[in-house]
């Protein structure tokens, strides 16, 4: 049985990464069915039981917990021991650790960062995910980075760490232009970075029977995101924050239920501690008027279970971006509401950049152009199906490239189990 090392995962509470991580297991096992998968998590908790799948709990990351000096000194102190215990395994086959020795004992590692391999968050994310994925480095398993978002690198170390870890890559693929522009920027060469699809496109939808339709109602799905007032985000008499951004949601979905007739349901795609979607939607649900034509979804839906309810909407408007890709590979027209490169870089490869908003941009200048994509939307969804197939095929192709890995790696410990054995017998 093959074994396959996937960091970083930060676990069920985020439904983007809940899809990523599903769809690189499920299509590389489609194309390797004997397969096991370690799965290096931040939030172990909140991860699900899977066949063949064991989850080890990282440390370092949990934003929560980075004020706590204790937690803070275990987290350096566990990674003095990875370390040298990755070290120790490199050069003398052995080491004491038991993560370490399951992950040494992994073919290939796979990376299912999603838009972290970068500064966009600022340079401690960057180093965090950087230092497991350096583990591979450090024990000679080859690494892939499969359908990522990358880049920017902000900060002089940034670049060095980057520009270090992609040169050590067995396969780099990127999930948009700008994210291939970034490696390129870096110093990887362009031939080197294959520019595919996100594998959260590859996501089947629920066989759930969800319905939230009322009447001739239309149906408006809306994934807020907590983060997204950090980025940018100006209200009304330019203020800032949090509390401008809720009150600015809440007198766009009023206007959609009067205006448009519409019935709103509010999407929140990640559940993390600091980082609660449900809770703003609650929040914005409190300042909303009409709120007998509002609903938030349950906050333990899967990522499939949201897809299902996104594929029956009219129009989504997602600050989310995998739920965004869960209205586009379900052909429901998608308005991206972008704090970062990655909507536009998605949307792009899609032909559909005009609809992405900038949170910098965003104001109630948005009504227009969400009654010229309601006009639009058949020829919206025309557009959609044409690039599906496309995009679904790109996003099989690091699966591919990891499945060949497998093989070359299967091929080359028979001929040393064969030379050992032929030695063995002389």
């Amino acid at each position: 049985m093959e074994t396959i090392t996937i960091g970083t995962f930060v676990g069920f509470c985020n439904r983007g990464a809940e899809a990523l991580l599903l769809t690189r297991i499920e299509s590389i096992r489609k194309l390797v069915p004997d397969v096991k998968f370690y799965v290096l998590s931040i939030y172990t908790e909140t991860c699900v039981s899977l066949k063949d799948v064991e989850y080890i709990d990282t440390f370092g990351g949990r934003a929560e917990k980075l004020r706590s000096i204790k937690y803070l000194f275990l987290s350096v102190y566990k990674a003095i021991v990875w370390t040298g215990n990755a070290f120790i395994f490199r050069l003398t086959g052995h080491c004491r650790n038991n993560d370490i020795k399951k992950i040494a004992s992994s073919d290939v590692f796979v990376s299912t960062d999603g838009d972290t391999l970068g500064e966009n968050y600022g340079f401690f994310p960057l180093l965090w995910r950087t230092y497991y994925l350096a583990l591979g480095i450090i024990m000679k398993i080859p690494i892939v980075i499969y359908a990522e978002g990358t880049g920017p690198f902000n900060s002089r170390l940034g670049r060095i760490i980057a520009k270090y870890l992609f040169d050590k890559c067995a396969y780099i693929s990127v999930r948009d232009e700008i994210s291939r522009n970034h490696l390129v920027k870096l110093g990887i060469e362009k031939r080197k970075v294959n520019l595919v699809m996100d594998s959260a496109f590859l996501l089947n939808s629920s066989k759930k029977y969800l319905s939230f339709r009322e009447n001739d109602k239309r149906l408006v799905g809306v994934a807020v995101s907590k983060l997204a007032a950090k980025y940018g985000f100006q209200g009304k008499k330019g203020k800032v924050g949090y509390k401008s951004f809720v009150d600015f949601m809440a007198k766009l979905i009023d206007w959609m239920i009067v205006n448009l007739n519409a019935k709103v349901i509010m999407i929140p795609h990640v559940v993390q501690i600091t980082r609660d979607d449900y809770q703003t939607a609650r929040d914005i649900f409190k300042k909303i008027k009409n709120k007998n034509n509002v609903e938030i979804l349950n906050r333990d839906f899967k990522a499939s279970e949201f897809k299902k309810a996104i594929s029956c909407c009219d129009l989504v408007i997602a600050s989310r971006m995998h739920a965004a890709i869960a209205a586009l590979s379900t052909n429901v027209p998608v308005i991206g509401i972008a704090y970062s490169h990655k909507m536009l870089g998605i949307f792009k490869g899609m032909g559909i950049s005009d609809l992405v908003v900038d949170i910098k941009d965003l104001d109630l200048g948005i009504r227009n152009k969400i009654e010229k994509v309601l006009l639009e939307s058949g020829s919206i969804k025309t557009k959609l199906k044409t690039k599906m197939a496309r995009a679904k095929k790109l996003a099989w192709k690091p699966a591919y490239e990891v499945a060949r890995i497998l093989n070359s790696r299967k091929t080359q410990k028979s001929i040393f189990k064969n030379l050992r054995y032929n030695k063995k017998r002389d």
